[in-house]
């Protein structure tokens, strides 16, 4: 597994593409667990788990918002909704995040948008493997349904699986 005292989520804003915040995941969980070929998931909620929080996804009147995931002063995943934006600060600086194209949707009679999430689905071992999708059912401590990790022991980099809809975690939803 990987050891959470090496991972650190940092959000970003991209009226300027200011670092806002950093926050370790030390004390949140230990390791990832193995629950595929090297692979799992942690349900992490942002603002209770770690300090950060996001705008939610409600409107396209914002400026970009992104947080990079990083392991070992390593970005792996560098995320954005409403556009993407390019970091001038932290372990980011330089590089330019990838929009998921999180948008709001019509909501569904007695659903709640807060039980849906943004989640990587696909086939593969690597960040680049996978492809945003959702808004989907949230599944805290699971593989996202539709993501798969194909064989990735001996070397393949898989800490990328997750969500990002200002809600939780790092591996899975």
């Amino acid at each position: 597994g990987t050891p959470h005292s090496s991972a650190y989520v940092l959000s970003f804003y991209g009226a300027d593409g200011a670092l806002i915040a950093s926050s370790c995941l030390q004390g949140v969980g230990g390791m990832l667990p193995n629950q595929a070929h090297r692979s799992g998931a942690v349900a992490l909620e942002l603002g209770s788990d770690f300090d950060i929080s996001l705008p939610p996804v409600t409107s396209n009147e914002f400026a970009p918002f992104a947080i990079a995931l990083s392991v070992s002063g390593v970005v792996k995943q560098f995320i954005s909704y409403y556009g993407s934006l390019r970091a001038v600060d932290g372990v980011a600086a330089g590089l330019t995040s990838t929009n998921i194209y999180a948008r709001p949707t019509a909501q569904s009679p007695g659903r709640s948008m807060s039980l849906t999430s943004f989640q990587l689905t696909g086939t593969g071992c690597s960040p680049d493997d996978f492809t945003w999708s959702g808004p989907s059912a949230i599944s805290p401590g699971e593989i996202n349904e539709g993501l798969t990790f194909n064989n990735c022991q001996g070397g393949g980099d898989d800490d990328g699986g997750g969500d990002d809809d200002g809600g939780d975690d790092d591996g899975g939803d």
